[in-house]
């Protein structure tokens, strides 16, 4: 009796998941890598940022020491004479000699997203300086074209998809590409003990082989990995549409700090003295504990207090707060850093991570060198593609093959990725679209029947 031919056997779950991860990396890489790119030179120049406006607007962020200061309300005053009209929103006053006293606005005449910003010598009481300022770090207008460069190229809301797509597929190259590396140097049983001295080894390559631009594509992803994961993190909470989805997460989970209470009795209901409250405030910070750079929040109500905060400066890993009564200089309410929900920490430590802020130079240079390395990884991932194209000519055919994956596999898949494609929605129409693709490319190079 004649046999039915028997069904290859499909490989084990952990060459399954290879195989789908090497098909979507490929693509993955291969068409979201340009973004990532453009993400990493912008980004690169953005964490040198905080040191090139340093050095661009001297003028009006260094001062001449002065071993005596004129009052804090006599330098408001002199910054409100330059703009009479406007709304005081923050006071930062010197808090050595050398550093200026910065004073922001309200202005309609610019941007929404910006404030105007007054320096004032506070050794002599004269106004340096006046220029836009944006975000709370205080970025001036160079820095402020660095990092609308590096959101969207300067392009609006169109320029957006850009970097969404570069953020939310990194981590998932970054994460995939580490596990075929692991794979891949665990089939070759080198003797060194461990798989991470493994993985920096490499596999042996010919110098200009295509295996030697994927050992050097591999080494430097591992290398970085758990800063390019923190950068795709960041970026995403950031972002306009995935953003939002880590918003309404961040709401429901209750996971953000309430806001500090700022109501005052109906004996320190007075009328705003901008000039005049702030000292008392600045005092008050003083005596409850607050230390370094502050930031002076005025109330924009009767019945408000002031805020008082320690400003992000490099060194700092934690800004405590409290309110005051602008008229008496009561505290109303205190909150430390270290009581706030571990959401709210995390992300703060991250933006001032990502933005190369919170240890200064040598953290600009560290995130700059891994601009760099990332450059380097598009660089060798696309000398892959095209080594890998056929000796006659043509284009890199895709790695992995949907064979190798069964249904379950498949499926297991899917089911992971839809509560990703809620939360990274540009994620999941481009997967989806690369999927399509290469369907596509599998029905075009199937034999016609004759």
């Amino acid at each position: 009796m004649p046999t039915s031919p028997r069904r290859p056997r499909r490989p084990p779950l952990a060459a399954q998941i290879q195989a789908l991860l090497a098909r979507l990396h490929f693509y993955g890489g291969l068409l979201v890598a340009p973004f990532i790119l453009l993400a990493a030179l912008t980004g690169g120049l953005y964490a040198m940022s905080p040191s090139i406006e340093s050095f661009v607007y001297r003028s009006v962020l260094e001062v001449p020491a002065s071993a005596e200061q004129v009052p804090l309300q006599a330098q408001i005053l002199a910054a409100q004479q330059t703009h009479p009209d406007l709304t005081v929103a923050q006071i930062w006053p010197s808090d050595r000699p050398g550093d200026p006293t910065r004073i922001l606005f309200n202005d309609p005449g610019i941007e929404a997203d910006e404030q105007r910003a007054v320096f004032v010598d506070p050794g002599t009481g004269r106004v340096i300086g006046d220029l836009p300022s944006y975000s709370g770090l205080g970025e001036l207008p160079l820095r402020r074209w660095v990092s609308g460069l590096h959101e969207n190229l300067h392009l609006g809301e169109p320029g957006f998809v850009y970097s969404e797509l570069a953020a939310s597929w990194l981590w998932f190259l970054v994460l995939g590409g580490t596990f075929l590396w692991w794979r891949s140097v665990r089939r070759r049983k080198r003797k060194l003990r461990g798989p991470i001295p493994r993985m920096l080894r490499g596999l042996p390559s010919k110098k200009g082989s295509r295996l030697r631009a994927m050992n050097l594509h591999a080494i430097t992803g591992s290398v970085v990995a758990v800063v390019l994961i923190g950068l795709s993190l960041t970026g995403i909470t950031w972002s306009n549409t995935a953003g939002k989805s880590v918003n309404t997460i961040v709401a429901e989970m209750n996971w953000k700090a309430t806001p500090i209470a700022t109501k005052v009795s109906a004996a320190e209901t007075v009328p705003l003295d901008t000039a005049g409250q702030a000292t008392r405030v600045l005092q008050t910070a003083r005596a409850e504990g607050l230390t370094g750079p502050l930031r002076l929040y005025p109330p924009t109500a009767m019945d408000g207090g002031w805020k008082a905060s320690e400003l992000w400066v490099p060194g700092r890993v934690a800004s405590d707060q409290i309110s005051v009564a602008g008229a008496t200089g009561r505290t109303i309410a205190r909150q430390d850093f270290g009581d706030l929900p571990t959401f709210s920490k995390l992300s703060s430590w991250g933006i001032y991570l990502h933005m190369g802020t919170m240890f200064g130079l040598p953290l600009q240079i560290t995130l700059l060198a891994v601009a760099m390395a990332i450059v380097a990884i598009v660089v060798l991932g696309y000398r892959m593609w095209w080594k890998r194209r056929p000796t006659r000519g043509g284009m890199g055919t895709a790695l992995g093959t949907w064979k190798a994956v069964g249904w379950p596999v498949r499926i297991g898949a899917l089911v992971i990725a839809l509560p990703i494609g809620w939360l990274l929605p540009y994620w999941a129409f481009s997967l989806a679209l690369f999927i399509a693709i290469d369907a596509a490319i599998q029905v075009s190079k199937r034999p016609k029947l004759s």
